[in-house]
C-alpha cells in the first residue's frame, strides 16, 4: 500500500531561521566532507559561484526530523517569474521538426527541439519566434502554450515554458549564436519521432518532456 506524502511544513526542507541553525548546518556539512575526505569549500554558504549565466547558492537548511545541512541551488540569471527559457515543438501539419545540436557537457550530438534562455525585455512568445528562426530557419505561423517543464527540480530554480508551433513548410537559413553548433534539421512523422525516442536516439529530457505534454494535450499523435 502506498501512503500519500504529507504536505505539512514539517515534511519540507526549509531555510534555516537562526544563526544557531546556520552553524549546525555548516558543522554537519563539514563533518560529511571530512568523512568523505573531501576539501572544505572556500565559501561555506551563500553564493559560491556566479557568471553571466548562473548563480550557484549553497543554502543552510533544516531537514525533516530536525537535522541541518546545506543544499545547492542553481539560479539562472535569465529567470523571470519562474521561467528561464522556452522550448519549441515545431510542426508542419502533423509532422515534427528536430535538429541536431552538439552538447559540450556530454560531448555528444543530440536530437532536440529548439530552445533558449529568455532575454531582458522579451516575452516567452518573442523568444519562441527568435529561437526558432535562429536555430532552424523556420517561421512561426501559430503558437500554442503547453506548460512549464522543470528539467531538474532538485537543482535548478527555474523551468522552461513549452510551446507547440505550426510553421511554414520551408525553412530559411539558420543563424545560430557563436557558442552554438547546430547540424541537420529533420522533418519526421509522429510515428518516427516516437520510434526515435524508443530507440534512444532522442535523450534530451526537455525534448522528451515536451513530447509528453503535447501528447497529453492531444497536440501530438500517439505512438503507433
Amino acid at each position: 500500500m502506498i501512503m500519500p506524502a504529507s504536505d505539512s511544513p514539517n515534511n519540507e526542507i526549509r531555510p534555516v531561521a537562526t544563526p544557531a541553525e546556520a552553524a549546525s548546518a555548516i558543522a554537519s556539512r563539514r563533518a560529511l566532507l571530512q568523512r568523505r575526505q573531501l576539501p572544505f569549500p572556500a565559501e561555506e554558504t551563500g553564493v559560491v559561484f556566479e557568471d553571466e549565466h548562473i548563480i550557484i547558492h549553497r543554502d543552510p537548511v533544516g531537514f525533516p526530523g530536525g537535522k541541518f545541512g546545506t543544499y545547492i541551488r542553481i539560479h539562472e540569471r535569465a529567470i523571470q517569474n519562474g521561467v528561464a527559457g522556452v522550448v519549441i515543438l515545431p510542426k508542419c501539419g502533423e509532422d515534427v521538426f528536430l535538429h541536431r545540436i552538439y552538447r559540450y557537457p556530454t560531448r555528444s550530438w543530440e536530437w532536440e527541439f529548439p530552445r533558449g534562455f529568455l532575454e531582458p525585455g522579451h516575452s516567452p512568445e518573442d523568444m519562441v519566434r527568435q529561437e526558432l528562426q535562429e536555430e532552424t530557419g523556420l517561421t512561426v505561423a501559430t503558437i500554442e502554450e503547453l506548460g512549464l517543464v522543470l528539467s531538474n527540480s532538485g537543482l535548478l530554480s527555474g523551468g522552461v515554458k513549452a510551446y507547440v508551433v505550426q510553421t511554414q513548410a520551408t525553412a530559411g537559413k539558420p543563424a545560430p549564436e557563436a557558442g552554438e553548433v547546430i547540424g541537420e534539421l529533420r522533418r519526421v512523422s509522429p510515428a518516427r519521432l516516437w520510434s526515435m525516442a524508443k530507440a534512444g536516439e532522442i535523450r534530451d529530457g526537455i525534448t522528451l518532456s515536451t513530447m509528453s505534454l503535447a501528447l497529453a494535450k492531444q497536440l501530438l499523435a500517439p505512438p503507433a
